[in-house]
């Protein structure tokens, strides 16, 4: 059975002049080396076998420093620009993922080939929230110019870190002065939405979108828009698992969900038609983490925020019934092209993906020919909605074996029905629990026009630890939310993975406990929605995991100043009792190392004096005064 899966383009901006650089041949270059794009054709045949997305594009880790690798230099108007030029062999486009970047206000950042002038960006102090994972737009390619401009007086504030360089290594038409027609690759017998055979299905239209995937390579999937019980226009797309199996939170902040990419009319355009897109998403549930296509194969996420009203989007109804009659639709994106419809005229069967197991997790279905063409699906269409012959969603494609050459070959939809609560218990594997938020219990429900929606505020992500020095293998960390405007969802991230969640709680709770099994500094990120779309919230080494010795502590009454110290430390014994003739005070980083040790003579005093060695760098610490029977410790911040 041939899979339905993907390909790849993203549009970029011709610009008649680029940045600020005037001599591209004195940009330094950074050259990635040419990954083994025969070890990669075997990878993607074993990921064909196993039904996993169609990849077009990996990711390579590097470690580039800016400091070191690039150039700077001052226009001398106000402005510092960077610079790198960035290349490798054979690709046929590049893109860059940052794991940290902050913008300040009026930067910007953009990405170009020096040859062709294809530009993408510019990026500005929005793209750069939270000071979290970013992944740009791809140049078309072997070689791209990374430049940032940020105002003098600003240096300050900027942050940059590459993660990664994306590799497009197929399915990517290069740039060859003129943009190439990437949207017209689906195969000849595809039915354009806006001929005679799409006239009945016109609000629904407004639902389906490509959707650029990344879970680490690069693809193309369809989804769609979908209506819940609440009918408040919760921006929820639902589309496949396996477009998304790989795929890590900050990987879905990175989809590009395009809506209303449609020909106008019957025939192909000449030229590639507008569209409007909406940037980022996040995992509310799904038939499994891994390619679970035989479970129904869904996905179902949040958007950033709901498509603009030039879109013209419909938030599609459903029919979760467990049987159907009649004919109907899909509609989709083959090959990310134009939308396009096929359709069909028999009652779908009840089916089973092979070699999964599961049964009856399918629907199949075989298309007509039609006044038009003689729609199918392709590449690209996978996630896409199958509609009944009211209009409403049944399912979501897995795959099949239809293609112009072979029309009458089936496809397999994964049920409604069966993604409803059959994938398992918790609400991140149902759409029972996000389709049905209000307990209705209804078997159908009908579509929603995004026009008609009552306007309401993204939220706004904050929370707090009740203790950001824990000790490892000991003490328990609440988080709580503190988001506005009403989230009903949260999925909290915390790296790295050396933590549990504990007290019946989750990484989808919305206030959570968790512990911890190893030393260290950890990062916390809150993802939180509501229906207006999502907001999400980084705190980068937020809690400091320590390691303290098992000797006794007395419970503490020292008090210790100035916190944070920079040269002399003051500690205040209270009123505990103390063998001031064996007191010693010691200092240890947060993996529970000594960076000092000293033996304190002032065996009357009350109050000690400390002086910090030179040699210790900024950072948070512990100190430990101890008498060789008692001992007692807190936190302190030391700033050189």
């Amino acid at each position: 059975m041939r899979r339905v899966l993907l390909s790849l383009c993203l549009s970029g901006i011709m610009f008649s002049g680029i940045g600020y650089t005037q001599n591209i041949s004195n940009i330094p270059e950074y050259s990635l080396p040419t990954p083994d794009l025969n070890a990669i054709a075997l990878e993607d045949e074993e990921r064909a076998k196993n039904g996993v997305m169609y990849r077009i594009g990996i990711n390579i880790p590097v470690e580039l420093d800016i400091y070191k690798e690039g150039e700077w230099f001052n226009d001398n108007n106000g402005t510092l620009v960077y610079n790198v030029l960035i290349s490798s062999n054979e690709a046929k486009a590049l893109n860059i993922t940052f794991d940290a970047l902050q913008l300040p206000e009026n930067a910007e950042m953009r990405l170009y080939n020096p040859t062709t002038g294809y530009v993408v960006g510019p990026y500005n102090k929005e793209n750069s929230e939270n000071d979290g994972e970013f992944t740009t737009a791809h140049v078309y390619g072997n070689q791209m110019v990374l430049e940032v401009a940020i105002p003098e007086n600003a240096v300050g504030e900027f942050k940059l870190h590459v993660k990664d360089i994306g590799y497009f290594y197929r399915n990517v038409n290069p740039f060859d002065g003129v943009q190439e027609r990437d949207f017209a690759d689906s195969e000849s017998c595809e039915v354009n939405i806006n001929c005679s055979e799409g006239s009945s299905w016109q609000n629904e239209k407004g639902g389906v979108c490509r959707i650029l995937v990344n879970d680490g390579g690069y693809g193309w999937c369809s989804g769609s828009l979908v209506n819940n019980t609440a009918n408040d226009c919760t921006p929820y797309v639902l589309t496949a698992q396996h477009c998304g199996s790989g795929a890590s939170a900050a990987n879905f902040r990175t989809w590009v969900y395009y809506f209303k990419y449609e020909a106008s009319g019957c025939t192909n355009p000449g030229s590639e038609p507008s569209s409007i897109s909406v940037t980022g998403s996040v995992r509310v549930a799904s038939s499994g983490t891994t390619s679970t296509v035989g479970k129904s194969d869904f996905l179902l996420v949040i958007l950033k925020n709901r498509p603009a009203a030039a879109a013209s989007a419909y938030y599609n109804g459903w029919n979760r019934s467990t049987s159907v009659s009649g004919g109907g639709v899909g509609i989709h994106h083959p090959a990310g092209d134009i939308q396009k419809i096929s359709t069909y005229s028999s009652t779908p069967v009840q089916s089973t993906w092979s070699g999964s197991g599961i049964s009856n997790g399918h629907w199949r279905v075989t298309w007509i020919a039609t006044t038009n063409g003689h729609g199918v699906t392709e590449g690209g269409s996978s996630g896409s909605p199958l509609f009944n012959g009211s209009g409403l969603i049944i399912g979501d494609l897995s795959g099949g074996s239809s293609f112009c050459a072979s029309p009458n070959s089936p496809d397999l939809y994964g049920k409604l029905s069966y993604s409803w609560s059959s994938c398992g218990t918790t609400p991140d594997y149902k759409l029972e629990s996000w389709l049905d938020r209000s307990a209705a219990g209804s078997t159908t429900l009908t579509g929603k026009a995004n026009s008609t929606c009552t306007a309401a505020s993204l939220p706004v992500a904050e929370f707090t630890a009740s203790n950001i020095y824990p000790l490892v293998n000991s003490e328990t960390v609440t988080l709580t939310d503190n988001t506005t405007n009403s989230p009903f969802y949260w999925q909290w991230v915390v790296t790295p993975a050396t933590h549990t969640f504990v007290g019946g709680t989750t990484k989808y709770s919305q206030n959570p406990q968790l512990t911890f099994s190893a030393v260290g500094n950890y990062t916390v990120t809150l993802y939180a929605a509501n229906i207006a779309g999502y907001h999400f919230k980084v705190k980068s080494s937020y809690i400091h995991v320590g390691n303290l010795s098992t000797e006794e502590e007395i419970e503490s009454t020292i008090t210790m100043y100035p916190n944070p110290v920079t040269d002399m430390l003051y500690i205040n014994l209270g009123n505990n009792t103390w063998n001031m003739e064996n007191i010693s005070v010691s200092i240890m980083d947060l993996t529970g190392k000594y960076v000092m040790m000293q033996k304190v003579d002032e065996s009357n005093a009350n109050t000690l004096s400390i002086s910090i060695p030179e040699n210790i760098a900024t950072g948070f610490y512990f100190v430990q005064v101890t008498d060789g029977k008692n001992s007692t410790t807190e936190k302190l911040e030391i700033v050189k």
